[in-house]
C-alpha cells in the first residue's frame, strides 16, 4: 500500500520494522472490501469493527 495507494486520502499513521499502520477516508463498500482482500495475509483491518467482521467473514467464507 505505500508504493500503490488505494486512495487520495491514505496517509501513514505508524511505521515500524512490524509494519505499517494507514488510515484512509472512505465509504465502507463491496468494492474496498475486494480491494483490501487483494493485499491477503500482509493486511490486517484494525478499524472499523464492521469492515473487519466482513473481512473476516468473507475470508472465512472463502476456505468452505
Amino acid at each position: 500500500m505505500i508504493t500503490k495507494p488505494i486512495h487520495l486520502s491514505q496517509k501513514i499513521i505508524n511505521e515500524d520494522e512490524v509494519g505499517t499502520v494507514f488510515c484512509i477516508d472512505v465509504v465502507h463498500n463491496f468494492e474496498l472490501e475486494r480491494e483490501l482482500l487483494g493485499f491477503g495475509e500482509e493486511l490486517e483491518v484494525i478499524a472499523p469493527k464492521l469492515l473487519k467482521r466482513n473481512i473476516k467473514r468473507r475470508l472465512e467464507q472463502a476456505t468452505k
